[in-house]
C-alpha cells in the first residue's frame, strides 16, 4: 500500500523542513508543498483555512516547554512559511479543535481548557486577524465539557457544539449546544442532546445539523438557530454495526453527504460516504478501505463538482498510517486516490479548497513518538 517513492520523498522533506526557520518555500513551489511545525511532544493540526492574503491559518494543539498541551494558532504565507503563532492555556492541558473567521474578519477558536479541579470547560479565544487577543472565555455547567465546532449565525452570534461527560465513572459523552454573542456573553445556556458531536453546519432552511454518534451509531440531529431541537435521525448507516460521522456538507445539486468511519464486520474499520436528500432521507452509502483500519475525517466539493474525502489509512503490516485522499463523482463512485506518508504515522484531519482550485490539508506526522503539525498544499489533482 505504501508508495516507496512517496515515502522517500516525504522523509527528505521532513528532514529539510523540520528546520523551518532556515528553509523557506520559493514562489514557484506555491502550488504544492509540505511544511512541518513543532519540535517535540504531541503536536497536531485540527483545522485550516485560507485567508484573504492567500496565506493559511492553522488551529491545533502543541506541547509547551513544560510538556503541557496548549491551544495553538499558526499563520503562514501562501507558501506555507510561518509568519506568527500564538499559544493559549493555563497550567494544565488545553486543546484547539476548530475555528471560524467571522463577519468582522476576527478569528474565533473553540476547544477545551483544563481547570484546577482537573475537569474541563469549553474554551473560546477571539483574536484580530493579525493575532491580537480580543477576549478569552471558558464555559462550564456540565462535567468535562469540550468544544468541537463553531458557526456564526444570522444574528452574528456564535453557535458552539461540544460534548460533555454525563458522569465521572463511565465518561459517556453527549452533545451540548452553547450560544454566545460577540462579547462572549452566554445567550442560551448549554443544551444537552443524546448523541456526541463531531460537526455542525447550517442548512438551506437556516437551521443547523449536528453529526456524530449515539450508542456507537451514526446520528444526525437538526436544531434551530438558537439550539432548539427539531428532529433526530438515528442509525442512518445500513451496512456498519458501529459508526461515527466526522463531517457533513451540502451538495451543489441538493442534499448532503457525510463522511466518517464504520465497522465493516471483518475486524476492521472502513471510511464511509453517506448521501442524504434535502429532507435527510437515506439515499445511498459507499465504503472505502484497504488492508486495515481506515478513518474518514473531512470532506469537500471541488471546483469540478467532485467529492474529495480526506482520511487516514492503516496498512496493517507495521509500516504505520498514511494520509488518504479519495475523489469520487457525485454518485460516490471512486475516480482517484492519493497517499501521503513517511516513515511514521501520518493523519489527515481537515481539508479545504484553495483559491487556485487546489487543496490545503492539515494533520500530523509522528516519527518515533515525536508528533508535528503537518501542512500539505496540492494542486487540483492532489499532486504536490
Amino acid at each position: 500500500m505504501k508508495n516507496l517513492t512517496n515515502t522517500l520523498f516525504l522523509l527528505l522533506i521532513f528532514l529539510l523542513f523540520s528546520c523551518k526557520d532556515k528553509m523557506d518555500i520559493s514562489e514557484r513551489q506555491a502550488e504544492g508543498f509540505i511544511k512541518y511545525f513543532g519540535s517535540y511532544g504531541e503536536d497536531v493540526g485540527n483545522d485550516v483555512k485560507q485567508t484573504d492574503d492567500g496565506g493559511y491559518l492553522i488551529v491545533g494543539t502543541v506541547t509547551s516547554d513544560e510538556f503541557q498541551k496548549q491551544m495553538a494558532i499558526i499563520k503562514t504565507d501562501k507558501y506555507g512559511n510561518q509568519l506568527w503563532n500564538r499559544h493559549f492555556g493555563g497550567d494544565k492541558d488545553d486543546f484547539g479543535n476548530s475555528f471560524i473567521i467571522d463577519h468582522n474578519g476576527d478569528i474565533v477558536i473553540v476547544g477545551s481548557t483544563t481547570l484546577e479541579s482537573d475537569s474541563t470547560d469549553i474554551y473560546v479565544v477571539k483574536l484580530t486577524n493579525n493575532g491580537g487577543t480580543i477576549q478569552t472565555n471558558h464555559y462550564g455547567g456540565f462535567l468535562n465539557q469540550e468544544g468541537f465546532s463553531i458557526v456564526e449565525n444570522e444574528d452574528n452570534n456564535y453557535l458552539i457544539g461540544g460534548n460533555f461527560a454525563i458522569d465521572k465513572v463511565t465518561d459517556i459523552r453527549q452533545t451540548l449546544i452553547l450560544l454566545i454573542n460577540n462579547n462572549g456573553d452566554s445567550i442560551i445556556d448549554s443544551k444537552p442532546y443524546y448523541s456526541t458531536i463531531t460537526s455542525l453546519i447550517k442548512t438551506s432552511s437556516n437551521n443547523y445539523i449536528i453529526t456524530g454518534s449515539f450508542n456507537n451509531k451514526f446520528t444526525l440531529t437538526q436544531i434551530r438557530p438558537k439550539g432548539g431541537l427539531i428532529l433526530s435521525y438515528p442509525d442512518l448507516l445500513k451496512t456498519s454495526t458501529t459508526s461515527e460521522s466526522k463531517e457533513i456538507i451540502s451538495l451543489p445539486n441538493g442534499g448532503y453527504v457525510s463522511i466518517g468511519t464504520g465497522y465493516n464486520g471483518t475486524n476492521r474499520n472502513d471510511i464511509f460516504l453517506l448521501k442524504l436528500d434535502n429532507n435527510f432521507n437515506y439515499q445511498w452509502e459507499k465504503s472505502f478501505g484497504e488492508t486495515f483500519n481506515d478513518e474518514g475525517n473531512s470532506i469537500i466539493i471541488n471546483n469540478e463538482n467532485e467529492i474529495v474525502i480526506l482520511g487516514t489509512i492503516g496498512d496493517g503490516v507495521g509500516e504505520g498510517k498514511d494520509i488518504y485522499l479519495i475523489k469520487t463523482d457525485l454518485d460516490g463512485n471512486k475516480t482517484d486516490t492519493k497517499y501521503f506518508g513517511g516513515p511514521g504515522d501520518e493523519s489527515g484531519n481537515k481539508i479545504e479548497i484553495t483559491s487556485d482550485g487546489g487543496y490545503i490539508i492539515v494533520g500530523s506526522s509522528n516519527v518515533e513518538g515525536n508528533s508535528m503539525i503537518m501542512l500539505i498544499k496540492t494542486d487540483n489533482k492532489g499532486n504536490i
